[in-house]
This record gives C-alpha cells, sequence and structure tokens, in this order.
C-alpha cells in the first residue's frame, strides 16, 4: 500500500472550528448548554404567568443560566486565540506521511514520528479527520485537504492496526 501525503496548515478560523466541535461534542458541555437555557427560559416563563411568585425580578437564576450558556464559548474563543496567536507552530504548513508501519508530521520547525501502534484513535468527522494521539490530544487535519481516496486508504491502514481506536 502506498504512503499518503497530506499537506495542511490551519487558519485561526480552523482551529477555533476545530476547539468548538471538540468542546461541543462532550455531552456535559451540552448538557450545561441546555440546562442553562432551560433555566433561563423557564425563570422568564415563571416570572411572566406567575409574577406572585417572585418578591423582585429573578435576576440570580437568569444570571446562572446565562454563564451556564455563555461562559464555554466565550474562554474557548479566549484560549483558542491566546494559544494559537502564542504558538507559532500552530500557524505553520504541515505535512502528514502515513504508511502501514509510520505517521510522519512535518512542519517548518519540526519533524516528528510515531508508530500506528502509539496512536489512540483514528476519526473523521464532517470537517475532520483527527489523530489522537492520547484521550486528550489529537492532530487536526482539515477534510478539505484530504480526499475521499486518501480517507479510505487511512481508514484501510487504521483498521489492519488493533490497537487503534476508529470512529468515521
Amino acid at each position: 500500500m502506498s504512503e499518503v501525503t497530506i499537506h495542511t496548515g490551519l487558519s485561526f478560523k480552523d482551529y477555533r472550528r476545530a476547539n468548538f466541535f471538540l468542546l461541543y461534542r462532550r455531552n456535559m458541555t451540552r448538557g450545561m448548554l441546555v440546562l442553562g437555557v432551560l433555566l433561563i427560559l423557564g425563570t422568564v416563563v415563571l416570572y411572566f404567568l406567575r409574577p406572585d411568585y417572585y418578591s423582585s425580578f429573578p435576576i440570580l437564576p437568569i444570571a446562572l443560566g446565562a454563564a451556564m450558556v455563555l461562559l464555554p464559548p466565550l474562554s474557548l474563543l479566549r484560549s483558542s486565540k491566546k494559544n494559537y496567536f502564542g504558538d507559532a507552530r500552530l500557524r505553520e504548513k504541515f505535512t502528514y506521511k502515513l504508511d502501514r508501519e509510520r505517521i510522519q508530521v512535518l512542519g517548518e520547525s519540526f519533524d516528528t514520528t510515531f508508530s500506528w501502534k502509539k496512536l489512540y484513535k483514528f476519526e473523521v468527522s464532517d470537517h475532520w479527520v483527527l489523530l489522537w494521539q492520547n484521550a486528550q490530544m489529537a492532530l487536526l487535519i482539515p477534510k478539505r485537504d484530504v480526499t475521499e481516496g486518501q480517507i479510505q486508504r487511512l481508514k484501510d491502514i487504521a483498521g489492519k492496526h488493533p490497537g487503534v481506536r476508529t470512529k468515521y
């Protein structure tokens, strides 16, 4: 099987979108968002349907709900900007060379090689190809830079390594 070579880079917009994708795929984050919206809506509806229920405007439950809805994305935006512009390696162009035995990531200032056996998970989503090095850290490849043929070859390679988790 031949080597798969992918040339890519991450813009700030890509990096921010990837972080939002990774944040909101977690059930806890989605649950907190739903709970925050329900808290806001329930408090407002109860305030207007039963005005005698509250002695004054219920600012605390609305503020708590707003914090549950707004704090995760706002802190993610802030940290994404800080991390992206603070680490020059994230702004470099990357070349990924993947074959049956190894994965090589070449940047303008680094060269990393590891075996498929060391890969935690290989995942293909709607917009990303993710090479998970562990449960918290992934190499991000925008799907727009990968052809369907390359994705299929990568799925075949990942499938031949029983220790690599896969998600398509």
